[in-house]
């Protein structure tokens, strides 16, 4: 997959986890978050995982979702708002939502939900993983 189209692919995912949480105050970043982000923040990446024909690829998206032990009741709020209801004709969410934009279609499918534990005991982390399947417009 070409670099345009891999850049297209993390704009995407980022104007969608954005509009699905529009109504939070969340950063969003790619890979890491600024030393001066606030809490909570959202950080995301991906890996290929597959080449399934010349316009097709899979990625495995990863988003972690960090906030303070007193925000635990708002950071599910929204990692579950972000995830959405996973209906296949109308997703609320990420799970099971069909992004089209010019150059690229984007299915997401959710696989994983992680608590995961940090160092610092006053931080909490959510890890949601999806497969997403990238189909390249022509």
């Amino acid at each position: 997959m070409s670099e345009s189209i891999v850049l297209e692919l993390r704009k995407e995912i980022k104007k969608a986890i954005k509009l699905f949480l529009s109504e939070y105050n969340v950063g969003v970043y790619f890979k890491t978050a600024s030393d001066k982000a606030k809490m909570p923040y959202i950080v995301f990446g991906f890996d290929t995982i597959k080449l399934q024909n010349e316009s097709i690829e899979t990625f495995i998206l990863n988003i972690d979702a960090w906030s303070y032990e007193n925000s635990k009741v708002q950071l599910d709020e929204i990692m579950s708002t972000l995830d959405g209801n996973g209906e296949l004709e109308k997703p609320t969410g990420l799970n099971k939502y069909i992004l089209i934009s010019d150059k690229i279609t984007i299915v997401f499918k959710r696989e994983n939900i992680i608590i995961l534990e940090e160092r610092d005991k006053k931080l909490l982390r959510r890890r949601y993983t999806y497969t997403v399947s990238v189909l390249e417009r022509r």
